[in-house]
């Protein structure tokens, strides 16, 4: 209905970009609260192994149960994460 949702398969979301040309795909999105090995992650996975000239870059995350989780799809073995060491202080403000 209302919201962001992913299309049915990997291929969908990425295969348009590629076939234009883009080898890089950056997504600052991440499953919330999902910081175990997902059937998602695993597709993300499959999709970068068969397609090793292609580099998905993915955020750590902002969301968990603790200040260090890192949220799907993020988890890939595959996948470039990329996080924040800081999360307050002074030079983030």
């Amino acid at each position: 209905e209302n919201g962001l949702f992913l299309p049915d398969t990997v291929e969908e979301l990425l295969d348009p970009g590629r076939n234009a040309g883009a080898f890089i795909h950056n997504a600052s999105w991440g499953q919330a609260f999902a910081i175990a090995y997902s059937s998602l992650t695993r597709e993300f996975d499959n999709y970068l192994h068969e397609n090793d000239d292609f580099l998905l870059v993915m955020p750590a995350g902002n969301s968990g149960d603790t200040d260090s989780a890192i949220v799907n799809p993020a988890l890939g073995k595959n996948v470039l994460t990329v996080g924040a060491t800081e999360t307050f202080g002074d030079g983030l403000r």
